[in-house]
């Protein structure tokens, strides 16, 4: 498996456990505790391409241009977990001005 397909399933892996099991449970619609949360679980992502790729060199194909294995990761969990976090603050978080 190349390093790019690696990584997005590890992100994807990460942000689904994340939304699925841990932030339901442990943040709830505590906006102070996801955020903590998401903090905390952001870095695993960041700290297994570190182990896997940190002094390898190689350079990442981000479609239209090459990056390193720190911007990669980055960039693909911000765009993986944009959609997730949508709608877990639909779902979650609740707006104090909403008379439902």
């Amino acid at each position: 498996m190349n390093p790019e397909t690696t990584m997005l399933l590890v992100n994807a892996v990460v942000i689904a456990v994340a939304y699925t099991l841990v932030y339901p449970r442990y943040a709830g619609s505590q906006m102070s505790k996801l955020t903590f949360y998401d903090l905390l679980i952001s870095l695993m992502p960041l700290s297994i391409a570190w182990w896997l790729y940190g002094d390898s060199g190689h350079q990442f194909n981000a479609i239209i241009f090459q990056t390193n294995w720190f911007v990669f990761t980055l960039a693909t969990y911000f765009i993986i977990e944009m959609p997730m976090t949508i709608g877990y603050m639909r779902a979650y978080i609740k707006d104090p001005d909403d008379k439902r």
